[in-house]
């Protein structure tokens, strides 16, 4: 039986790929099994053991975008996770058609583990039109060409970096990372705000607005959720706390190539109870604002 990356095609499974390893063009590339069904071929882990979460929403987004017709890009989506998703089992996504007017089309999808669902999603698709238009404008930070790469500034950091760390950084993987200020990794902030450039050189290979599409809402869940510790913990990410995604939306403002630099301008408004609320803004070179991205979080102090 020939094996994909992560799941089998017959639905067998082995275990996810470490996150500097993953093909990402491969991850939002799912396998049909109907008109509103389909299946994951590439799973990742996260630092729980679940399946990350950028994953399973950037594969409902692909799914849903199997079922509607070129020209007609995602405007926005909203996702619940539900729970944790298992690394060694492949993911279905169920498809609901819940709408095909002239400009918007809607549609719902679930994510199932066996049988149990793991994400329910909506979004939106609609046909590019004129209007009015603003936007909030990029800040001003230094180009991603003067800035050190997130590995190169994690080994500046004096003595033995924790094995998380080390595990996730130290290793070049599909997203090069790019601090706009090496103060915001090397040290707690006076304040939840952090920024980012950001890009996958891999996805050069795909000209598909749907593929860029999907691979910016996997990106869009790095950085986003550790925005709300940077003033309380350090380093990030940290092994004392269990950090669970509650949900996940992104409106989606323009087209941008992820293959490109795009600046990720992250903030939180609210900790408290438990949970964190983190937003980002997705900038592209020219200073337009591509996308915009809510999370809440769940933190938990894990027990001795």
């Amino acid at each position: 039986m020939r094996q994909k990356q992560g799941v089998t095609t017959n639905g067998s499974s082995s275990p996810a790929i470490p996150w500097y390893e993953i093909d990402v063009v491969a991850l939002v590339s799912l396998e049909p099994l109907d008109a509103n069904l389909f299946r994951s071929r590439v799973n990742q882990g996260n630092i729980n053991g679940f399946l990350y979460g950028g994953q399973v929403i950037s594969q409902a987004l692909s799914a849903a975008c199997g079922t509607v017709p070129a020209g007609q890009p995602c405007n926005s989506l909203h996702g619940y996770f539900l729970r944790g998703g298992k690394c060694d089992e492949p993911v279905i996504y169920e498809v609901e058609r819940t709408r095909n007017g002239r400009s918007f089309a809607t549609r719902r999808v679930v994510a199932l583990q066996q049988g149990e669902p793991i994400l329910h999603m909506e979004c939106s698709f609609h046909v590019p039109e004129e209007g009015l238009s603003h936007a909030r404008p990029m800040p001003d930070v230094p180009p991603p060409e003067t800035l050190a790469d997130v590995a190169e500034v994690y080994r500046s950091l004096p003595g033995e970096l924790p094995p998380l760390i080390a595990e996730r950084f130290m290793k070049r993987g599909p997203i090069e990372l790019r601090p706009t200020d090496p103060d915001e990794v090397l040290r707690k902030l006076d304040r939840p705000q952090r920024r980012i450039w950001l890009r996958v050189p891999s996805a050069a290979g795909s000209d598909d607005p749907a593929v860029h599409q999907q691979i910016l809402t996997y990106m869009s869940d790095y950085w986003l959720s550790g925005v709300v510790l940077a003033p309380h913990v350090h380093p990030m990410p940290s092994t004392d706390y269990f950090i669970a995604s509650v949900d996940h939306a992104v409106w989606f403002h323009r087209p941008a190539r992820i293959d490109e630099w795009l600046l990720y301008d992250t903030e939180s408004p609210f900790a408290g109870g438990g949970t964190g609320v983190s937003r980002g803004a997705l900038y592209d070179r020219a200073g337009h604002l591509v996308a915009t991205v809510v999370q809440e979080t769940v933190f938990r102090k894990r027990k001795t």
